[in-house]
């Protein structure tokens, strides 16, 4: 038997009061909020929005939105939303108009994704001509535009997306510390999640591993440092399986030539590995680490590789994972 629109929402334990649905001349929508709800409880992997800027207008107030959404398994759905006839524009400009083109993007994208039979309220002709919903008012429970900047910033997907997000954020909370350290590790997680899904040796992956554990509180909140740990244990298991491809000889003399120039000696070079790869000797490197390596080497170090540096300057001896700059920095420092 069909069910009838209240009895899908009280399947999928969805609440009016909470925002997750609206009533609508008598017709019920789901919202984008509720939507999430739901996309937690289905383990989505990630939402990641992105202008299309060939299509967008920006003089006309024309924006368009791409959103990808991850499900389980790294099945993807992809679709597209626009601020064609919304609103928003009159009382926030092209930020708001591009806000609300993600927005129908990710309400398209994860009603896709969940499959879920519930007409989107974000693209409702009500939302299109400013009609309020018909709830009542104690039925929509009050959030504070700080806790949607949170909201904003811990569900960024990517370091690109938490770009887009931020001066939307700065412009109604300029200077907060407390906003601005959320931010700073959202970049550390995003920055963590990336490099995890990059590596292809086990050496790397236990050196992330440790520095994660050296110092979590960087990465934010306890269900932060535990995604983080989740996508370690799966990406160690598929590494494991795979089996990273070895050191080329090609690699090797440009890798001997690199660090002749830079004046490291073999012994000082094992002591970076060991530190960095937690490799025992230049026989055990797997071509990604020294194709990172000999990246590195034709460079100056970044500051984050200099922050890192001075962090750990005071260390005896390289006991957790740094980077690689880091750690000639450290030796060369040292080497007496």
């Amino acid at each position: 038997m069909k069910m009838n629109p209240q009895q899908y929402t009280e399947k999928l334990n969805l609440s009016e009061q909470l925002g997750h649905v609206q009533s609508l001349s008598g017709k019920l929508y789901v919202t984008v909020a509720g939507l999430r709800v739901l996309a937690q409880r289905a383990d989505v992997q990630t939402i990641e929005c992105a202008p299309v800027w060939d299509w967008c207008k920006p003089d006309e107030g024309v924006f368009y939105v791409q959103c990808s959404v991850t499900m389980p398994g790294d099945r993807i759905f992809v679709e597209y939303g626009s601020s064609h006839g919304s609103p928003v524009g009159k009382r926030g400009g092209n930020h708001a108009l591009l806000g609300h083109a993600c927005t129908r993007a990710t309400g398209r994208a994860l009603r896709l994704a969940l499959d879920i039979e519930l007409p989107l309220f974000e693209e409702s002709g009500a939302v299109l001509v400013g009609e309020q919903p018909t709830v009542t008012k104690q039925s929509q429970p009050k959030v504070d535009l700080r806790t949607k900047a949170e909201i904003a910033i811990s569900r960024a997907g990517s370091r690109q997306a938490l770009s887009d997000v931020w001066p939307l954020i700065e412009r109604d909370f300029p200077n907060d510390k407390d906003l601005q350290s959320k931010k700073y590790a959202r970049e550390q997680w995003l920055d963590m999640r990336d490099d995890i899904a990059s590596a292809d040796s086990i050496g790397r992956l236990d050196t992330l591993g440790k520095t994660i554990g050296a110092n979590p509180a960087k990465y934010g909140s306890e269900n932060a440092v535990a995604a983080l740990r989740k996508i370690y244990k799966a990406r160690r298991g598929e590494v494991a399986v795979a089996g990273p491809a070895p050191m080329t000889d090609k690699q090797r003399g440009k890798l001997f030539a690199l660090l002749g120039e830079r004046g490291i000696s073999k012994e000082q070079h094992n002591r970076i590995i060991d530190a960095v790869f937690g490799a025992s000797s230049h026989k055990d490197l797997q071509s990604a680490d020294v194709a990172r390596m000999i990246d590195a080497l034709g460079r100056e170090p970044n500051e984050h590789e200099k922050a890192e540096f001075h962090k750990m300057r005071d260390m005896k001896y390289l006991a957790v994972g740094c980077s690689y700059w880091s750690a000639i920095l450290w030796t060369q420092e040292n080497a007496a």
